[in-house]
């Protein structure tokens, strides 16, 4: 008697095995990926590449910062020059109005943009025009009559 039966089982059961081989090959794959991982983080090669990153990019934060203050050194020493060109300009105008000089219209600073207030100089805008010309004496002091 002829029995049917075993063959299909015996192809179920091979093919059952060849797929737990498969699947322990990806295991054993798998853990040997882990272990070597593993090994390049223990070892001191990893650290001191990762310390030397830390340390490359501690230095640009550095230079960076350094380059930012002389940078704005350099922007706050221009201000200061301009603004007291501003105010020394402003004076010799004020002073030639005083004395009622009648000037050109480019002469004026209705089109200079200045800062509200240039107390170093004593130098103040008024509404009409950006930089009022005339000298405002410091606090505490009497403006000299001519």
């Amino acid at each position: 008697m002829t029995s049917t039966t075993p063959l299909p089982l015996s192809v179920a059961l091979r093919e059952i095995l060849i797929q737990v081989a498969a699947y322990e090959a990806a295991n054993a794959s798998r853990g040997d990926v882990a272990a070597k991982v593993f090994d390049y983080i223990a070892t001191g090669g990893f650290a001191q590449r990762i310390s030397s990153m830390i340390e490359v990019i501690v230095e640009q934060r550095s230079d960076s910062a350094k380059g930012q203050r002389a940078m704005q050194q350099f922007w706050r020493a221009e201000d200061t020059r301009l603004r007291s060109l501003e105010a020394e300009l402003a004076s010799m105008v004020g002073d030639l109005l005083g004395l009622g000089a009648t000037l050109p219209e480019k002469a004026r600073f209705d089109h200079v943009a200045a800062p509200a207030e240039v107390p170093a100089t004593g130098v103040v805008l008024t509404p009409s025009r950006r930089i009022a010309l005339q000298r405002v004496p410091p606090q505490g002091q009497v403006k000299p009559s001519a």
